[in-house]
């Protein structure tokens, strides 16, 4: 979780944004989050796909260009 906190800190500045709430990247990603904290916390529930924070970092990166 350490490792995601700089994206945590980027994403919540992103979805303040004044075109946050029909941004469809923005939540794709949050639900990515999502994904990663059931995969760390709750291994033994299956996520819908494979996700690390480094997958997230290169998500992110689609999102910011």
């Amino acid at each position: 979780m350490e490792k995601m906190k700089p994206l945590l800190i980027e994403y919540k500045k992103a979805i303040l944004g004044p075109d946050a709430s029909s941004n469809l990247k923005l939540e794709q990603f949050r639900w990515l989050i999502q994904e990663l904290r059931v995969s760390l916390f709750a291994q033994p529930l299956p996520t819908t796909e494979p996700v690390s924070v480094e997958r997230l970092i290169k998500v992110w990166r689609t999102i910011e260009t």
